[in-house]
């Protein structure tokens, strides 16, 4: 199957560009989910642990919300 995306540019250069980054931010995500993963995980830096773990909730249930899998 192939998928064919197709913009007005100038007018759509923001769709455009989403279009073409997205994974990106995809990768920002999951790399934020991680960290903080990992805080909780070594007790690293001077994050409070139940902070970290609303914040891990919070991204996991946003992306949920969304349909995003950032596995």
């Amino acid at each position: 199957m192939k998928v064919i995306l197709e913009f007005n540019l100038p007018e759509d250069t923001d769709e455009h560009n989403l279009a073409l980054n997205g994974w990106k931010y995809c990768r920002v995500i999951r790399d934020l989910d991680n960290e903080l993963r990992n805080r909780l995980k070594w007790d690293i830096g001077d994050y409070d642990y139940s902070t970290c773990e609303r914040i891990r909730q919070l991204i996991s249930d946003m992306c949920i919300e969304e349909g995003i899998d950032i596995v």
